[in-house]
């Protein structure tokens, strides 16, 4: 997973310098199964970016089989 990698912030934050994206027009979208997995790690991950100004959604919230 994607948002597991060690350079994940890094990279997201590499692209967006380089495409001169403002942070606040990147929606991040996850599924509940990814929230699911590494708790402690994602939240930390999850805070930086939208420390950074970067919005998250949730993507098909209470279908899969982990309904929270």
């Amino acid at each position: 997973m994607e948002l597991e990698q060690n350079d994940f912030l890094a990279n997201v934050h590499t692209i967006l310098e380089k495409t001169g994206l403002p942070p606040h027009y990147l929606e991040i979208e996850l599924t509940e199964n990814v929230l699911m997995k590494n708790m402690e790690i994602l939240l930390k991950i999850l805070h930086d970016l939208e420390s950074m100004g970067i919005k998250l959604a949730m993507d098909d919230f209470g279908s899969g089989f982990s309904n929270f």
